[in-house]
């Protein structure tokens, strides 16, 4: 895989084209530039296992500490990212249809829904999209786990800037029966 860095403004992201990229774009606006950094990055000796630390950190150090980015490697016209068709949220009248984009180890869903989107206090999962003697569907948003009852589901801002359904000492996963890729409805 290419490793590419993402100019947005005065921001620059690093990450392998992979797709994961578009999870940045959708977050910025404004004009994408794109720079292909193998070439700087094949020249740095790094372990087979953590690119994150022998890569993308010495790449990243350098570019903050002065390094231009013409200077790394050559740009990319956009067509040529990979791209993977992460899904947007559509919104409706009376909520938000959305996208389950990764499932943590606690079953905790992260939604294609940016943090930064205002939702309300309260909201449902249609009876269907439920599974049967599952709870009600209420869904309460709260700014940390601790503010769920137990066993009750709730909405938070995650830690990836997107938010994430939770279940008080459970596994939302489990209990709604969703997995990464699945569409999800919230009513308002």
């Amino acid at each position: 895989r290419r490793i590419i860095a993402a100019e947005f403004g005065e921001q620059v992201v690093l990450a392998p084209d992979n797709g994961v990229l578009e999870l940045a774009e959708a977050r910025f606006s404004g004009t994408m530039i794109v720079t292909d950094l193998s070439e700087a990055a094949s020249k740095i000796h790094s372990s087979a296992t953590f690119h994150g630390r022998d890569i993308f950190a010495p790449l990243a150090a350098s570019i903050a500490s002065g390094t231009s980015l013409e200077s790394l490697g050559p740009k990319l016209p956009l067509r040529e990212i990979v791209r993977t068709g992460i899904n947007k949220p559509v919104w409706l009248a009376d909520g938000v249809n959305a996208t389950i984009l990764h499932k943590d180890r606690f079953g905790n869903l992260v939604l294609n829904i940016p943090d930064t989107q205002t939702l309300p206090e309260r909201m449902c999962i249609p009876e269907e999209q439920l599974l049967s003697g599952n709870d009600d569907g209420c869904v309460k948003r709260v700014c940390c786990y601790a503010e769920l009852e137990t066993g009750a589901t709730g909405l938070l801002a995650g830690s990836q800037g997107y938010y994430e359904l939770a279940l008080n000492r459970g596994a939302a996963s489990e209990m709604l029966g969703l997995e990464p890729g699945d569409d999800l409805t919230l009513k308002f």
